[in-house]
């Protein structure tokens, strides 16, 4: 095989490798954080209405946890978001 093929098939072959490895690369280097809102910039879910409104099952999240049908576990036991909510404004 002449040397110029070689060369070409070379440069051809790591061109390919360069382009299928670089989104692989951008996503093991990029922030791990990104996704999440630091604590000290969270905005009340009140507030955060007049740009965006989460819906679960069809209803909107404030409605849910208004009517105490959102619950997360707390050491085990599952709570209410709107019972929660409420007595922490109340503390």
């Amino acid at each position: 095989m002449p040397g110029r093929v070689r060369l070409a098939l070379v440069i051809m072959s790591l061109s390919v490798l360069l382009t299928s490895a670089l989104p692989i690369l951008r996503e093991l280097t990029r922030r791990t954080d990104i996704g999440w809102t630091p604590i000290a910039m969270l905005v009340p879910l009140a507030e955060s209405g007049q740009r965006v409104e989460i819906y679960a099952h069809g209803e909107p999240l404030a409605k849910l946890i208004q009517a105490g049908q959102v619950q997360v576990l707390d050491e085990g036991r599952p709570v209410s978001l709107g019972n929660r909510l409420v007595r922490e404004e109340r503390a």
